[in-house]
């Protein structure tokens, strides 16, 4: 890639321009254009969506804009480090289990359901 592609990438990329729109105007890979940018820049970018981000000094670097941006990166690459294929106690389904204590229901109304179930039947009237 030149210096004059680079240049080009980072005016586009100021007046807005997305990912897909600059690799199609200069016919290069979305891929290249996120490389050039990130090496470029000053300030680090969001790793999904490319916005970028204003770290403050003596904290630890930012990688993502916001937790949605780092669920959706993680749901999008794949990325299942640590993560466990769970079956839920109530209802049966399967579910991706992401903490370190491995649940045992789906959701908290699973919890609630199977732990109180039967006993409003043995109320007295």
């Amino acid at each position: 890639m030149t210096t004059q592609q680079t240049e080009q990438i980072l005016i586009m990329r100021a007046k807005g321009y997305g990912y897909k729109k600059i690799a199609k105007e200069l016919d290069i890979s979305e891929n290249t254009v996120k490389s050039a940018l990130r090496r470029k820049s000053d300030d680090p970018c969001c790793k999904n969506c490319g916005a970028f981000l204003h770290n403050t000094s003596g904290h630890r670097q930012k990688t993502f804009c916001s937790a949605k941006c780092r669920y959706a990166f993680w749901r999008k690459n794949n990325c299942s480090k640590g993560t466990v294929k769970s079956v839920c106690l109530n209802c049966g389904a399967e579910f991706s289990d992401y903490s370190y204590r491995h649940r045992k229901y789906c959701s908290h109304s699973c919890y609630i359901s199977n732990r109180y179930k039967g006993e409003n039947e043995h109320e007295t009237e």
